[in-house]
């Protein structure tokens, strides 16, 4: 899957951006197990989707549909008591899709759909039993391909909604799982058709904070 320039660009300006940030913040500042300074996420989950192009053929939607794995890096800095707000990138892909045409199967030896993006967005905590509630928006670009035939989409947009659980590994380290929701909604680059996907699952996290 190739990464195109914008997002390359994109990911180097938000890297450099927070480190520089969160980097020259007194690190002594940082009190232990509470969520205040720099924060550090990473989720890695598998859940199950579903990608529709609509009028893919004589008017017939072509739905995508399986399992799906999910990745997730966060990183943004604390602004207030127990909120943080973050940049993301992230991946969803579906290595191994069964595909309906019109509602009916459809046969194929192979098809996949993967999205990437890129945004932002705001976690909250609820403390003291370490649960949050996080929502992002970005911007994303999803890849199909049947049978060796790729067709891709434009830049879209993607909302994503996470609610999860963790547990102090040290003073600034917590474990734990979420729930995790995604929709995403682009134009297919041929033809302007729109495209759109739904994603639900779980993941495990590891935050930094």
């Amino acid at each position: 899957m190739r990464v195109k320039p914008v997002f390359k660009g994109a990911l180097i300006i938000l890297v450099l951006l927070l480190s520089a940030e969160c980097f020259a913040q007194d690190e002594e500042s940082s009190q232990p197990r509470v969520h205040d300074g720099y924060m550090a996420r990473f989720m890695l989950g598998a859940g199950y989707q579903k990608f529709t192009c609509e009028d893919y053929l004589s008017g017939k939607d072509m739905v995508f549909t399986g399992f799906s794995g999910d990745i997730v890096l966060q990183l943004g800095n604390t602004v207030w008591s127990n909120l943080i707000l973050f940049g993301e990138i992230s991946a969803c892909f579906m290595p191994d899709a069964g595909v309906k045409l019109g509602g009916g199967s459809y046969a194929t030896d192979k098809a996949w759909v993967n999205t990437i993006g890129i945004g932002a967005g705001a976690t909250y905590y609820f403390m003291p039993v370490n649960i949050y509630a996080s929502a992002s928006m970005g911007i994303v670009k999803s890849t199909m391909e049947i049978d060796n035939n790729t067709s891709s989409g434009k830049y879209g947009l993607g909302l994503s909604m996470s609610f999860g659980k963790e547990w102090w590994a040290s003073d600034n380290w917590g474990v734990g799982v979420a729930i995790v929701g995604r929709f995403t909604t682009m134009k297919r680059k041929s033809n302007d058709n729109e495209m759109s996907g739904l994603y639900g699952g779980l993941s495990v996290t590891a935050t930094y904070n």
